[in-house]
């Protein structure tokens, strides 16, 4: 027969209480890591949450700008839209302006034809009008001879009477 190995006990009992003693550490550590690591997670729960509000805030927000926005861009292609019309209007004023340009040249180039003729009559009245002043002033040096020939004449003739 074979050797039956005699079993203690004692010896089990013993093991089996170290066994459960480092299971039951191993236990309080997990239970303790895992105790930390829901705390952990329920701080990140808590800034995910924080998170999340700042979100939804900065979505708000966002759409707010973003309605601001599309309202802005509306009453700015109505601006440009109005732009448009009145750069319409401007060019077609210009083109309008082009085709009174050559009849203005016409009668700008009429007028100073004009001013020109003028200007000649002008100085032409002006040479004769000093030629005219000068005979003026000839005849006026020689109406003063004649009056102080005239006044010597009858002062001659007063001395003659008088003798």
């Amino acid at each position: 027969m074979a050797k039956r190995k005699k079993i203690d006990l004692r010896k089990l009992e013993k093991e089996f209480y170290k066994k459960k003693e480092e299971l039951v550490k191993k236990l309080r550590e997990v239970v303790a890591e895992k105790r930390a690591e829901i705390k952990r997670l329920e701080r990140d729960l808590e800034v995910l949450k924080r998170r999340d509000m700042k979100f939804k805030k900065l979505k708000e927000s966002l759409e707010e700008k973003v309605k601001e926005v599309q309202k802005k861009m509306a009453e700015l292609r109505e601006k440009e839209k109005k732009d448009r019309e009145y750069l319409n209007e401007l060019l077609k004023r210009i083109k309008e302006l082009k085709m009174e340009i050559p009849k203005e040249m016409a009668d700008l180039e009429e007028y100073r034809k004009v001013k020109e003729r003028i200007k000649r009559k002008e100085n032409a009245l002006s040479k004769k009008i000093r030629e005219i002043e000068g005979k003026i002033r000839e005849k006026e040096r020689s109406y003063e001879k004649l009056k102080k020939e005239v006044e010597r004449l009858l002062g001659e003739e007063r001395k003659l009477e008088k003798i």
